[in-house]
């Protein structure tokens, strides 16, 4: 298909983003743009000329546009499922962005090593990496999701083996299904280095993951401006919530409803 000048093979088993991105000609782009607009207006630098990191890259819905149309210079896509990383690559080659961009073929966490990866069988951006304690019952298809063993890393490790290069990113973009504590805890390196993060934020996904009250204490220990972004396209108008009190919005998002987050130190 082809969104915009953009060209995307995606699976026809996809029933949910490849689905939506088929059928709508976009996947959450409003979203992409009201926090790029953001980002450039209170920190005073955007995406434009800067690196954009994609963790949960899927098949580049969030990536390519980054690039082609918001004006990123390059990419670092990561991406656990190998499904999903062949279409990425198929996607960025079609674009003709490869040389733009690093891709990573593995799950981000706050350790470094294995883990396990259960896939959504009809939602290929719904594989989610397992935790080894769930803090709450499951309620939809985990438990009969088949899995397989993929490389974990931590945005820190990034950092370190020189495939992030922190002075140019100009935005972490993070939807790990639930596992968004986990891999703000290991990313140290890229909240002193000021560079604001966006997260989606899914309380029934977050404590599948073990990583809800995780995801607060960093959030109100190191941030100190949070945008429910959403909610705040949904109202016309910005709707912040106060560092410390994000786990409010646990009791406004239940279920499977989710928002995204724009998070600023």
């Amino acid at each position: 298909m082809q969104i915009a000048g953009e060209r995307y093979l995606v699976s026809t088993h996809d029933r949910a983003i490849g689905a939506t991105a088929f059928s709508e000609g976009e996947f959450d782009l409003d979203v992409m743009e009201f926090a790029l607009g953001l980002i450039e207006e209170r920190t005073g630098h955007g995406l434009r000329g800067r690196t954009f990191v994609d963790v949960g890259a899927n098949v580049g819905t969030a990536t390519i546009p980054a690039l082609a149309r918001f004006g990123a210079a390059r990419a670092v896509a990561v991406e656990p499922a190998p499904e999903n990383v062949k279409l990425l690559r198929c996607n960025l080659i079609s674009n003709g962005l490869e040389d733009r961009v690093i891709t990573v073929n593995a799950a981000l966490s706050d350790t470094v090593g294995t883990g396990t990866l259960e896939y959504g069988r009809t939602n290929w951006g719904d594989h989610r990496l397992r935790s080894a304690t769930s803090g709450t019952p499951a309620r939809y298809d985990e438990s009969s999701r088949e899995v397989s063993q993929v490389d974990v890393v931590t945005l820190d490790s990034l950092v370190e083996a020189g495939t992030i290069d922190l002075a140019s990113v100009g935005v972490v973009w993070v939807d790990t299904q639930g596992h968004e504590g986990q891999v703000l805890a290991g990313a140290r390196s890229v909240v002193a280095a000021n560079v604001p993060v966006v997260i989606e934020y899914w309380p029934y996904g977050l404590r599948r993951a073990n990583g809800l009250e995780l995801l607060h204490d960093v959030v109100r220990d190191h941030y100190r401006m949070v945008v429910d972004l959403r909610a705040s396209l949904g109202r016309e108008e910005i709707v912040r919530v106060p560092a410390d009190a994000v786990g409010r919005l646990e009791g406004v998002y239940t279920g499977t409803s989710y928002t995204d987050l724009l998070l600023v130190t």
